[in-house]
């Protein structure tokens, strides 16, 4: 079986369906033999979350490593003064998660919508905010 979507940040979202008791999804295609989702992009968190908690196989056109998230040490792209800023306006977007969904700080914009793991300065959308390219419109 062979299962298509654009992204995985945390792995959340693909762990939470295969596992959940009342749509039985994992159950459901249990007997069908290997089953692969293919992404155009993965972070290797999620990627490490659906191989220890299902037994989907990941298969992601582009790995997004650790330097990916503008908030890691690892990211060379942007000053701590940057990180700061960033912060700051992600705070307005969304104060719950200023850095994304599950903090992955990502810049990830497809055509057809941004994921929430991306910065939310990029997609939330409400009266104080409005992103360049909103999730739902």
């Amino acid at each position: 079986m062979v299962l298509l979507d654009d992204f995985t940040g945390t792995g959340k979202q693909v762990c939470d369906a295969w596992n959940d008791p009342e749509t039985s999804f994992g159950a459901l295609l249990a007997g069908v033999g290997k089953v692969y989702l293919i992404v155009v992009a993965a972070s290797q968190a999620a990627k490490k979350k659906i191989a220890d908690e299902t037994s989907i196989t990941l298969a992601p056109a582009h790995q997004l490593h650790d330097g990916d998230n503008v908030f890691s040490t690892n990211c060379a792209h942007f000053t701590p003064k940057e990180r700061g800023r960033l912060i700051h306006y992600g705070r307005i977007a969304d104060s719950r998660n200023p850095k994304g969904f599950g903090k992955c700080g990502l810049l990830v914009v497809f055509q057809h919508r941004a994921p929430n793991n991306t910065l939310p300065i990029l997609h939330m959308e409400h009266d104080g905010w409005c992103g360049l390219f909103p999730r739902h419109t």
